[in-house]
């Protein structure tokens, strides 16, 4: 059978139309290829006024103007509880309530007119043995191991990118939480088609580089050997934890937690050297599932490799940014309002 195009994919779902609390026509589950599985799939949503009863026409989406929003959930690699839809959605009723709807008017600062679109990445996961599949199609979704998440990642980028334009990546802002900001940085870190490489993986098609304009990293997982032991006293206990959901999706090969750990590669200034970027590592002291020293050790990183520490004024080329968050570690993706504030100062920031 020949293989779909992307577009055919994306014309078979329907546009929803927007709702009381979300100024936005949207489409979900939409797979990545002909042959995917039920978690290999995306969700789009773009902004409208709250009135608005004609669906967007999706020849037209690439010519949209404005910055696209890319969120990959987080779930330590296996929690089916946490979806695409329901990681992004609070977040973005934040961003596009009907109160902010864009009309068109004003100077377009810091508001919704600036997003083009947003899209919500799912991928496959990991076993989670306390929570064990219910039908052979579930299953079949769960049963990932490195590097196959970043893998669904980069895939679906790559159909993003094809059905929604260019400027899903070179306008694009990825929002990782957890080990979705993992999955950010190793989307930038490495192609489609080297990450397989190193997994002994042969015929999958994909030789770039990520290059997005913005991320924004919450709570994320940097250092996967030193997630596993702990030095913050009070984290040490959750140890076996750690390393159990580690070793379901990574395989208990230590080398190839440090090869997949963003912390161990050298090559961050690479992948932008020829334009500005922004990052922003988000960190909550009351975080009480990822350790401090996670982002504390990504930041050492970035400085190491050249990238600027931005202020108020923005800092041209690379600039890296910490945020500080108040609440617990799903709390702060649950409420989304400090994920909205913050994507809000980088559009400014981007300007």
């Amino acid at each position: 059978m020949p293989p779909t195009n992307p577009s055919h994919l994306f014309t078979a779902h329907p546009w929803h139309p927007p709702t009381p609390s979300l100024a936005a026509w949207h489409k979900l589950h939409i797979p990545f290829s002909q042959s995917s599985n039920t978690l290999q799939t995306l969700d789009i949503w773009l902004p409208t006024a709250p009135s608005s009863t004609t669906p967007p026409s999706d020849s037209d989406i690439p010519n949209l103007l404005g910055h696209w929003l890319i969120f990959i959930h987080g779930g330590a690699w296996r929690d089916p509880a946490i979806t695409s839809s329901i990681f992004a959605t609070p977040t973005i009723r934040h961003l596009l309530p009907p109160s902010q709807a864009s009309d068109g008017d004003g100077d377009g600062k810091g508001d919704a007119r600036q997003i083009a679109g947003i899209i919500s990445l799912s991928y496959s996961l990991s076993p989670k043995p306390s929570v064990p599949s219910t039908t052979p199609e579930e299953a079949r979704s769960r049963q990932a191991v490195h590097p196959q998440h970043v893998l669904d990642v980069l895939s679906g980028l790559k159909f993003a990118k094809e059905v929604c334009g260019s400027g899903v990546e070179s306008r694009g802002i990825l929002i990782g939480h957890s080990c979705g900001a993992t999955l950010a940085l190793q989307a930038v870190m490495r192609s489609a088609t080297a990450w397989s490489r190193r997994a002994g993986i042969e015929n999958v098609d994909g030789d770039d580089v990520w290059q997005p304009a913005g991320m924004v990293l919450l709570c994320g997982i940097y250092d996967i050997p030193l997630l596993c032991k702990p030095t913050t006293p009070g984290f040490v206990p959750y140890a076996p934890i750690y390393r159990e959901f580690v070793e379901g999706a990574f395989g208990g090969d230590k080398e190839v937690w440090r090869r997949a750990s963003p912390v161990c590669h050298e090559g961050f200034g690479e992948t932008w050297k020829d334009g500005d970027t922004l990052m922003v590592l988000a960190d909550s002291a009351e975080d009480g599932m990822v350790p401090p020293e996670q982002g504390e050790e990504m930041l050492k990183v970035l400085v190491r490799q050249g990238w600027k520490m931005d202020g108020e004024e923005r800092a041209r080329g690379r600039a890296v940014v910490r945020a500080e968050l108040k609440g617990g570690h799903d709390t702060i993706w649950e409420d989304g309002g400090q994920i909205a504030k913050i994507v809000m100062d980088v559009l400014k920031r981007l300007q």
